[in-house]
């Protein structure tokens, strides 16, 4: 990465980027349990081929649901969820309840199918 001097002079810039490269791979290397999960991709993957980023809350989740945002272009709510390298839900929503909605349907759906068919059961000798 390249640096302006000036501002590595003025302190407004500490490092090109080389000192937390360097720290972050000296700190990787001694990390044994890190070290035993390099280049198994099924640490990504959960058990029912879904990948770990639709199931884990990221710290830049503005929505506070996983697998929902909203579009600043577009001016919408998008839901999403991936299994097995395919989007099982991608759709677009005017209103961020509905687009909740599909998320957590598609979860039940996907991520808990004996839950939902045991549910619709249930909703039917009511």
């Amino acid at each position: 990465m390249v640096v302006d001097g000036y501002r590595l002079r003025s302190g407004q810039t500490r490092s090109c980027g080389c000192l937390r490269q360097a720290t972050s791979r000296e700190n990787s290397r001694k990390n044994a349990a890190f070290q035993r999960r390099i280049g198994n991709p099924s640490n990504l993957i959960h058990a029912n081929g879904i990948f770990l980023n639709s199931l884990v809350k990221s710290k830049r989740n503005k929505s506070g649901v996983i697998g929902v945002s909203f579009d600043q272009k577009r001016q919408c709510w998008f839901a999403r969820l991936m299994v097995n390298h395919h989007y099982v839900l991608l759709k677009s929503f005017k209103s961020y309840d509905e687009a909740v909605a599909a998320r957590r349907q598609a979860e039940a759906a996907y991520l808990h199918p004996q839950n939902s068919k045991m549910d619709s059961t249930a909703s039917f000798s009511s």
